[in-house]
């Protein structure tokens, strides 16, 4: 979105008497031609750049999970591939016009603008003009959630268009036995949030000094985790958790020793640690076991759908890596310099 002279003129006439809107309105003034520039060139661009801080992060929360280990190159190839991933899905969705359409991004840029007039004693805008500003603001590009969400819809958006049949889903259940069952079991957990929102990069840092606390035997109650919206306890199957929590909390759970404190877990939320208080085996069901193998058989076929459109795009990419030793680390589709 650009302003004219004009429209920039009357904006910051009227809110002469606003000083926070006042400033606001300066910053849209002044970041909205560029931010149109920037973003077309964020979407057309071919070529991603990896670079020594990324891989220092990398390097750095590596070391933190792996008791002071560091990476192979292997695991620094992946890691690249990873980000390189992450940030082709995102340059499509931009191009895509999504940022501009999803109703998810749209309510967190609205609810990011009515953050900033709590602090104001003017009058409410409408949703439409805080939209407005959000995106003049550049708000829409440098807000975590919105980019995660982003990325998602693009997974989501590669890997949908797959069905499968009751007789490929019997099939299914035939070929994989095992991988049935384990929906028909019920865990019971605790967990500790804490809020990437709230502490940023110090949420791992702190999840992790709370999981010695815990695992030395400090009480649930006396860590300084973070409130979460859907409680503490949480009790279901493992589809269930992974509705409600996400696939990777879900997976953590499914894994974790009974009865004692796990994790840091990465959620799109922020670090959850984990106690699973106990597994309980369900009675099977012919017909819930059917249902089961069909919606595992789908999400297979999804992954599927979802590789193939992520090597269609890394086709179109480059793949940039920088920094000391970048040319030691070996992924598909970069170029190390």
């Amino acid at each position: 979105m650009t302003m004219t002279a004009p429209r920039i003129g009357r904006a910051l006439a009227r809110s002469a008497r606003r000083p926070l809107v006042h400033f606001l309105l300066i910053g849209a003034a002044l970041y909205a031609g560029q931010d149109a520039v920037e973003r077309r060139d964020v979407a057309s661009s071919t070529t991603i750049r990896i670079d020594a801080a990324q891989l220092e992060d990398f390097r750095r929360d590596w070391a933190l999970r792996n008791g002071g280990r560091p990476p192979d190159a292997a695991a620094l190839g992946a890691a690249v591939r990873g980000l390189a991933d992450d940030e082709m899905l995102y340059r499509e969705a931009l191009r895509l016009g999504l940022d501009r359409s999803d109703p998810v991004v749209r309510s967190r840029l609205i609810a990011n603008l009515r953050f900033v007039e709590a602090f104001s004693s003017e009058a409410p805008r409408s949703d439409a003009a805080r939209l407005r500003a959000a995106y003049a603001l550049g708000m829409d590009r440098q807000d975590y959630v919105v980019r995660a969400r982003l990325i998602e819809v693009m997974r989501q958006r590669l890997g949908r268009g797959v069905s499968v049949s009751t007789s490929q889903a019997r099939r299914y259940l035939a070929q994989h036995p095992s991988a049935v069952p384990g929906a028909q079991v019920r865990y019971r957990f605790t967990q500790v949030f804490f809020s990437d929102d709230r502490r940023g990069r110090a949420a791992e840092r702190d999840a992790h000094a709370a999981l010695g606390a815990l695992q030395s035997g400090e009480p649930a109650q006396a860590v300084d985790g973070d409130a979460f919206l859907l409680g503490r306890s949480f009790a279901g199957t493992r589809r269930q958790i992974a509705d409600r929590l996400g696939r990777s909390l879900a997976a953590a759970v499914a894994q974790a020793p009974i009865g004692r404190w796990d994790g840091p877990v990465r959620s799109v939320y922020g670090w959850h640690l984990l106690r699973v208080e106990a597994v309980e085996r369900l009675q099977a069901d012919p017909a819930e076991a059917l249902r089961r193998a069909y919606y595992a058989a789908l999400e297979e076929r999804r992954q599927q759908a979802l590789e193939q459109g992520l090597q269609a795009l890394r086709q179109r990419y480059r793949v940039v890596v920088s920094g000391p030793n970048s040319a030691a680390i070996s992924v598909a589709a970069a170029s190390s310099r």
